[in-house]
């Protein structure tokens, strides 16, 4: 079981962290830019994108596929990336001093 562990967390590395940006720029609207070509070249179904910047919604885009029309309205199933998004947010509030 610790093999089996130790071998998902170095896949994880490899398949991750030494991975290059997608955007050479290191822009917002060049990332934006180079998700939307992936998105359109690659059936990925239904996604929707806002970029933050400061505080503030930089960029958004929404793809629907198979015709099915995507907004900022539209549900999605967040599933364990909520976790990830909350601990980011609270260490963020921490970095600022508003939460200790």
């Amino acid at each position: 079981m610790v093999l089996a562990w130790i071998v998902f967390v170095g896949l994880g590395f490899v398949n991750g962290y030494l991975l290059f940006s997608i955007d050479s720029g290191h822009t917002t609207e060049g990332f934006a830019k180079a998700v939307k070509e992936r998105a359109q070249s690659q059936y990925i179904g239904n996604m929707g994108m806002l970029l933050l910047e400061k505080g503030e919604v930089a960029e958004s885009f929404f793809l629907g596929q198979d015709g099915e029309a995507v907004n900022a309205q539209s549900p999605f199933p967040v599933a364990s990336i909520s976790k990830w998004v909350t601990a980011v947010g609270v260490q963020k509030l921490v970095e600022l001093r508003r939460v200790a």
